[in-house]
């Protein structure tokens, strides 16, 4: 399982719960912020590591990088797109996504009309609309879209 877009681990804690022996990568920046009550630093990367510790979960990596460095991603069977939620980002992600060969894409805020919604459909018009298996929606606050692909016969280019 590859997630794009890790933040402190949140996801990535629900995804390891119901599978916790599946290996995980989590891609992000992880660029440390400020808060608000005490402006003490706040490492979304340190919180990961000691979540994915204190849960347990041992197949667990997280790579700090920007996606848009990256050109290919390691094979995976499953694919979150939780990164940047703007147009160009997203329709980035999926396509970067692809380059894993796998069988599922999960895309979160898929109800974005000004983001993750239109980069979608434009990626499954120019990308994946005849390798599309099947798609579910699941409903809640930004949306999730599950993607399943009928095979791997499909164009990454842009």
């Amino acid at each position: 399982m590859i997630e794009l877009g890790t933040c402190a681990g949140a996801s990535a804690d629900a995804y390891l719960s119901a599978a916790p022996e599946a290996e995980y990568l989590g891609i992000d920046v992880f660029g440390v912020n400020f808060r608000h009550d005490d402006n003490s630093p706040w490492d979304p990367y340190q919180i990961a590591q000691r979540l994915f510790e204190a849960r347990g979960f041992k197949n667990c990596q997280l790579f700090k990088t920007d996606l848009r460095e990256l050109s290919f991603l390691p094979r995976a069977d499953f694919v979150v797109v939780d990164a940047a939620h703007d147009f160009d980002n997203a329709y980035a992600d999926l396509k970067l996504a692809l380059t894993a060969r796998p069988t599922f894409i999960f895309v979160d805020d898929c109800d974005d009309e000004n983001g993750a919604k239109p980069a979608i459909e434009h990626f499954f018009k120019l990308h994946i609309n005849d390798s599309i298996d099947y798609t579910v929606h699941i409903s809640y606050m930004g949306g999730g879209l599950v993607v399943k692909l009928k095979n791997q016969d499909y164009s990454v280019s842009a």
